[in-house]
């Protein structure tokens, strides 16, 4: 694992006093499990304050999320300070291509993490938008989410899929650190 929650917690904390926008599109994405590419395409309109969800347009189709209340003000502060309309996209311009976006913004967060390498010893490998996603089930298995919930939020095709997305194996052995030399040569399987 990249990152354990305290750390990861204190890096969101730091891009949001440094970058609102980027916390913001960082947020989402490790919130609702989501890739850049569905985030970044994200427009006013698909916020329904009534019903309090937030809908992404995904390869296979609409997902529809709860909001939560933080994440809904964050929002709705953010357009409102933006002034954007029902139609704009709410975190890239309507004429910025998806991978100079997604590029500016790993660099982004290439800088950020040396600087608090640097400054307060942080002690973090490199991070990209796709490791936020990750991230978030990770976290969630350790705290004790079964598969079945986080293959929900991730929407993948298959179980599969989400177990080589959050590395299932390697947080099996984080989960469950047990010495199973005593089994006389019969290790304990755990699936």
């Amino acid at each position: 694992m990249k990152l354990d929650k305290l750390k990861f917690n204190e890096l969101l904390y730091y891009i949001r006093e440094d970058h609102f926008k980027n916390y913001l599109i960082l947020k989402l994405i490790y919130v609702y499990g989501r890739n850049a590419r569905e985030v970044f395409n994200l427009q006013v309109k698909d916020i329904n304050v009534t019903q309090d969800n937030l809908t992404f347009e995904t390869q296979t189709g609409l997902l529809t999320y709860p909001l939560t209340d933080d994440t809904r003000d964050d929002l709705l502060g953010y357009i409102y300070d933006q002034e954007l309309n029902s139609e704009d996209y709410i975190l890239r311009g309507e004429k910025e291509s998806m991978e100079i976006v997604i590029k500016k913004l790993n660099y982004y967060l290439d800088r950020t993490i040396d600087s608090l390498n640097k400054t307060i010893d942080f002690d973090c490998m490199k991070l990209t938008t796709k490791d936020f996603k990750i991230l978030r089930g990770q976290h969630l298995f350790l705290d004790g989410a079964t598969l079945h919930i986080i293959h929900e939020l991730y929407h993948n095709s298959n179980i599969q899929s989400t177990k080589d997305n959050i590395e299932y194996n390697s947080l099996v052995k984080i989960k469950f650190p047990c010495d199973t030399s005593f089994s006389k040569g019969y290790p304990i399987q755990i699936a």
